[in-house]
């Protein structure tokens, strides 16, 4: 493992270590994953998780880049999701909720985002994607931004390097089965050549951004519109910068940056009381962000594969 991470690591890869949890009870050389670019820690019962509280604890001294997957089964575990988000949270994890990790969509369809609606949470748009396959939602309990993955979608241009638990290195297994299937040496040629012996070619794909200019030349990118939309939805401004991994003054700043350039108000917030606080944006906001949210549902993504030559 410690290998295979280095390889990866060494080549401007990104490496991903997925860890279950009933694993990470028993491992004792949690350094082997220290130079992994983020681990996920993954578990499909509160049982599971708590066992594996002395690994977290281990890695997070390390100041390793950590994250809680909680893996929802409808009917196996409906009942868990709560209580593994909470846990999660006590440790100072980000906590995702992800259907069945690299399992293929016909055969494990479960359906986060409206199994979260269905318990009263409301759920952002798509944001983001990770690793390309699954689409990237949140939503919030107690003010506390829980992660959920919805998908997967199957992508023939996808370009993972998958080894599952026998040590099988393949393709995304999303695809089909591990085939062929790969042993060491043959992903230290994948690694070392590019991924040139997964595919001929290569995949790209143009994503359209947008950016507002006001009459006088200030920018506001998409950055900051996203914020302003995020803000809309949760209505709380604190909520927001643990979203974005910031400081609640760092986003009242920026916030305040964005009302010098529009030239007028963008937010009115209010402090305590029976609704614990909150922000309301202006009327000129609102419609600012539903015209930004309308623009971008119009752009598309145009992808396209470039053959590569033999000499490439």
């Amino acid at each position: 493992m410690e290998e295979l991470i280095a390889a990866a690591t060494d080549r401007g890869l990104e490496s991903h270590v997925f860890v279950p949890a009933a694993a990470g009870s028993r491992e004792r050389s949690p350094e082997r994953l220290m130079k992994a670019g983020e681990i996920f820690l993954f578990c499909y019962s509160t049982s599971e998780l708590k066992r594996a509280k002395r690994f977290v604890r281990r890695l997070l001294v390390a100041e390793k880049s950590m994250r809680l997957m909680s893996i929802y089964v409808p009917g196996l575990n409906d009942e868990e999701i709560t209580e593994m988000v909470n846990i999660g949270r006590s440790w100072g994890l980000q906590v995702w909720v992800s259907p069945p990790v690299f399992c293929p969509v016909t055969r494990c369809p479960a359906d986060v985002v409206k199994a979260m609606q269905g318990r009263g949470y409301d759920v952002s748009d798509p944001f983001g994607e990770f690793m390309g396959i699954y689409e990237m939602r949140v939503t919030f309990h107690r003010d506390f931004p829980v992660y959920l993955l919805s998908g997967p979608r199957c992508r023939r241009e996808c370009r993972i390097i998958y080894m599952d638990p026998s040590g099988l290195v393949g393709k995304c297994p999303m695809l089909g089965q591990l085939n062929p299937a790969y042993g060491p040496e043959e992903l230290r040629s994948i690694l070392g050549s590019g991924c040139e012996l997964i595919e001929r070619s290569a995949a790209y794909s143009f994503i359209p951004s947008l950016r507002l200019v006001t009459k006088d030349g200030q920018i506001l990118d998409e950055d900051d519109l996203d914020l302003l939309s995020m803000l809309e939805s949760t209505g709380s401004l604190s909520a927001v910068a643990r979203s974005l991994g910031l400081s609640p003054p760092a986003v009242y700043r920026r916030l305040k940056r964005m009302e010098s350039a529009l030239g007028f108000k963008l937010f009115e917030s209010w402090k305590g009381g029976a609704g614990r606080g909150g922000v309301v944006l202006t009327p000129e906001a609102l419609e600012l962000v539903r015209s930004y949210r309308g623009y971008k549902a119009g752009l598309g993504i145009v992808r396209f594969n470039l053959t590569l030559n033999e000499g490439a």
